[in-house]
């Protein structure tokens, strides 16, 4: 209800039947190293389904110190977190002899966790856990990718690529959804006749599986590899439970992270700009200070106090975004041309990898152009790949997000902008979000939870 004004749309009334009803109680598994994500489905339930109580651990590969216990008090505070260790788990796959020590390592770990032995459904952001899950425990899994580059752990090896395209033709063929043809074969594939929303019945000895993406972005990534078409669900990021007000008058300038250069320039470019201006702006700007996470240092309830929010995007996929959107904060984020100009740093980072780029079946014409990874070393080839993929960017397609070409227009866009219309526009837009996300989910547990 913290994302709402006015009354919650009767959102306690999400109507729940079938399996999910029944149980009136869900015990979740959530595996994954980055708490928002891990952290959507229960908050989701907790906040507008209070009719299934909601019971969860989370699997880290670190446990929450002080810096997540204040910025994600939701998870961090409310439920224990579960530390993992590598182990056996992470380790190189380069051939069957390997895998088959890593599939006895994830054996290894749920015979010896109660929790996951009793777990309803267990929650993944990773392929190779969600894989490795489903086959040792025959558990329902939810696949929520949320990795900016899908072969970014297994693209080392030709064996570890193919692998990977194999879990996938694996989980695809238990998914209780219908899928679009794709490229992958096997019992995975879905013709065209078999289109239009019906329950799949899986394949006998593949559990019951929900495949899905975070951003558009990220399911077209999984398209370009596969031709596989997931969908993609908005995180709604509920574990923020802050309102917009906008009660300081300031403007917080979130300039990425400190390892970026665009990190140590961007205060730079927007302090000066600003002293140039002088005192006769409607809104003091905030900008970052030190080198650490630009976005941490300051809690939800903070976030929601500013006026507006400058976002110097890392990533075009950021949950940071939504979790702005979520509150109501007015965001204003670099156009398109200047955002593409940012936000490679992570293929970039591996470029190395030599299967980066492989496909599952590279004889099939995949739907895009070019692949989704360009690179900042080949910046004069690679430009037209890093302005068609920001277009995939639900920056530019979320109603109220406003967009600047430059610094000069930035400061003017400050001086029309009118935050309570624009925070109304996006509370607008959530509450159709918080609907529709919710009946998803909703529905996907029902399905999974059949016996």
């Amino acid at each position: 209800q913290g994302v709402l004004s006015g009354p919650p749309l009767a959102l306690g009334g999400v109507p729940v039947s079938g399996e999910l009803a029944g149980r009136g109680r869900l015990q979740l598994a959530m595996v994954g190293y980055h708490a928002p994500v891990t952290l959507e489905l229960p908050s989701t339930l907790a906040e507008l389904v209070p009719s299934v109580e909601v019971d969860y651990a989370w699997y880290a590969e670190n446990a929450c110190g002080p810096a997540e216990s204040t910025f994600f008090p939701w998870g961090c505070a409310k439920r224990r977190v579960i530390v993992l260790t590598s182990a056996e788990r992470y380790r190189d796959i380069s051939n069957s002899t390997e895998e088959g020590v890593v599939e006895a390592a994830y054996g290894r770990w749920y015979a010896g966790d109660e929790w996951l032995q009793r777990s309803d459904v267990i929650f993944c952001l990773e392929i190779r856990n969600c894989y490795f899950l489903s086959l040792v425990t025959g558990k329902p899994v939810i696949l929520f990718f949320g990795l900016p580059v899908l072969l970014q752990d297994e693209g080392q090896t030709e064996y570890g690529v193919q692998a990977v395209f194999r879990w996938i033709t694996h989980l695809a063929a238990g998914s209780v959804f219908q899928l679009p043809p794709h490229h992958l074969g096997g019992a995975g594939h879905r013709g065209p006749e078999q289109r239009g929303g019906r329950e799949q019945p899986g394949n006998p000895g593949v559990g019951r599986v929900v495949l899905m993406t975070e951003t558009p972005m990220l399911t077209e990534m999984v398209r370009y590899h596969t031709g596989l078409a997931l969908p993609s669900v908005r995180p709604l990021a509920l574990y923020t439970r802050a309102t917009w007000t906008g009660q300081s008058g300031e403007v917080l300038a979130v300039c990425g992270r400190s390892r970026l250069k665009v990190s140590l320039t961007c205060p730079h470019v927007l302090r000066a700009f600003a002293a140039e201006r002088g005192e006769a702006g409607r809104y003091r700007l905030i900008l970052p200070s030190g080198t650490g996470h630009m976005v941490s240092g300051r809690t939800f309830s903070e976030l929601a106090d500013f006026a507006a929010v400058v976002l110097i995007p890392w990533n075009i996929e950021l949950t940071t975004f939504y979790e702005l959107y979520t509150i109501g904060t007015p965001t204003l984020l670099p156009t398109p041309a200047w955002c593409a100009r940012l936000w490679a740093k992570y293929p970039t980072a591996y470029g190395n990898h030599p299967y980066m780029h492989a496909r599952a079946d590279p004889s099939q014409p995949t739907v895009h152009p070019f692949s989704p990874y360009p690179s900042f070393h080949r910046m004069t080839t690679d430009f037209p790949s890093m302005l068609y993929w920001t277009h995939y960017s639900d920056f530019y397609r979320y109603p109220g997000a406003g967009s600047f070409a430059s610094v000069p227009e930035l400061f003017a866009m400050l001086e029309r902008l009118d935050p309570p219309a624009v925070s109304r526009e996006m509370q607008r837009w959530n509450r159709r979000a918080v609907v529709d996300v919710t009946a998803f989910w909703v529905l996907a547990l029902d399905k999974l939870l059949k016996q």
